[in-house]
């Protein structure tokens, strides 16, 4: 057998497998990645929905503006997957995804 022109030689079969085996089995000993870091408690983000009445926002905190319920579920889903420890909802919309991500137990 020939594969890329090259003819097929059965030691470099068996260490290419067996790197791939030892790859593997690194792999599996570390475990999964943890899916979302830590929250910590000092990062705040707020998010602000389009129907939000203006007014002042917190300067120390992270602001993300939305444009609707569905944009604000998912802006509020992806700051808590980043590890922020508080999400405020400004506006009805980001209020509301703020209180569903907390009943789902997400937040």
């Amino acid at each position: 057998m020939t594969i890329l022109g090259q003819p097929h030689h059965p030691r470099l079969a068996a260490g290419t497998l067996a790197a791939f085996a030892a790859v593997v089995a690194v792999a599996a000993a570390h475990g999964p990645a943890p899916a979302t870091p830590p929250a910590d408690p000092t990062h705040t983000a707020v998010v602000v929905s389009a129907d939000a009445p203006p007014g002042p926002l917190p300067e120390a905190a992270v602001v993300r503006r939305v444009g609707g319920a569905l944009e604000a579920q998912g802006v509020v889903l992806a700051l808590l997957a980043h590890g922020y420890g508080a999400v405020i909802g400004v506006g009805p919309d980001a209020r509301a995804a703020v209180g569903a991500a907390r009943d789902g137990g997400v937040a």
